[in-house]
């Protein structure tokens, strides 16, 4: 993802900023149930943009199951316009999460582990 962020969070733990090229979002430190309404919120606006998400989490250290969870439902909605939900560069702690959440059979989630964008 290039360094077009917008930060739209912000707090001790953790950062969710917004990329252009491609249309997605960066996200960086923990993201833990304290996070849980603000990630919906934001992947609900990114969202509207009617295209596959890409989500930056190379910078991301760790991600609660309820969280991933939001990023599944999020790939479910994405799905009936025919679009993807592409994660970018977990680490592996968070690719264990990634790998539980996906046992519900959410199909258009794809996974790298570099965060350079596949497009």
């Amino acid at each position: 993802m290039s360094i077009d962020g917008v930060v739209l969070y912000e707090d001790y733990v953790c950062r969710i900023e917004r990329s252009i090229d491609p249309a997605g979002l960066r996200l960086y430190g923990s993201l833990d149930i304290g996070a849980h309404p603000v990630l919906e919120h934001e992947l609900g606006n990114a969202l509207r943009e009617g295209h596959d998400l890409y989500v930056d989490l190379s910078d991301l250290e760790f991600i609660t199951v309820g969280c991933m969870r939001t990023f599944m439902d999020a790939a479910a909605y994405l799905e009936i316009d025919g679009c993807r939900l592409v994660l970018l560069g977990p680490s592996p702690t968070v690719r264990l999460i990634i790998a539980i959440c996906q046992e519900s059979g959410t199909r258009n989630v794809e996974v790298f582990p570099c965060p350079t964008s596949p497009r």
